[in-house]
């Protein structure tokens, strides 16, 4: 595509809903596989690497599913071991942004759910700071009087409550 303005590859189609099938199938399947199945690169300086621009008002746009056979390693793994990068205070390695007005329907931004009552030994979100800057900073809307500021709440699911029980707690140790 060198020296050009078009596209190297272009994929369309206006097939209907009772298709069964993805656009684009990409399929490996040989077990001893050992490298990426796509992988993308880019010389470019400004541009996104992928953009997505989805129509879909329901379902997922990203969906990683059938993930249970990992077993070391992470489903997503993001490395920014770039010395030079500012992201400044407003902006982070990840973003979310929700820029309208939901007005008082519910949204959460993220949203970590661990669905087994038995998964005992695992943390929902782990920080780990290696060095002696904040882990977390909670930091809410200006306001005064009776706005609330930060606000970081504690709940349980739990709706029979009785003397005794813990309604939540922090805890504070040391390896």
């Amino acid at each position: 595509n060198t020296g050009s303005t078009g596209t190297a590859l272009y994929a369309y189609s206006n097939i209907g809903a009772t298709v069964a099938n993805p656009l684009v199938n990409i399929w490996a399947d040989n077990p001893a596989f050992d490298q990426p199945v796509v992988k993308i690169h880019s010389d470019s300086l400004t541009s996104s690497i992928l953009y997505f621009e989805p129509a879909t008002t329901t379902g997922h746009v990203i969906n990683i599913d059938a993930l249970d056979a990992l077993t070391t390693g992470s489903a997503i793994r993001i490395d920014s071991g770039n010395t030079g990068l500012v992201t400044s205070a407003s902006s982070g390695v990840v973003k979310i942004v929700h820029d309208a007005n939901s007005s008082t329907n519910i949204n959460n931004l993220l949203y970590v759910h661990n669905d087994n009552a038995s998964a005992t030994g695992t943390t929902s979100l782990k920080v780990f700071q290696g060095s002696t800057g904040s882990a977390i900073i909670a930091q809410g809307a200006a306001g005064s009087g009776s706005a609330s500021g930060a606000v970081i709440k504690l709940q349980t699911a739990e709706t029979t409550v009785v003397d005794g029980d813990y309604l939540g707690r922090i805890e504070f140790s040391a390896p």
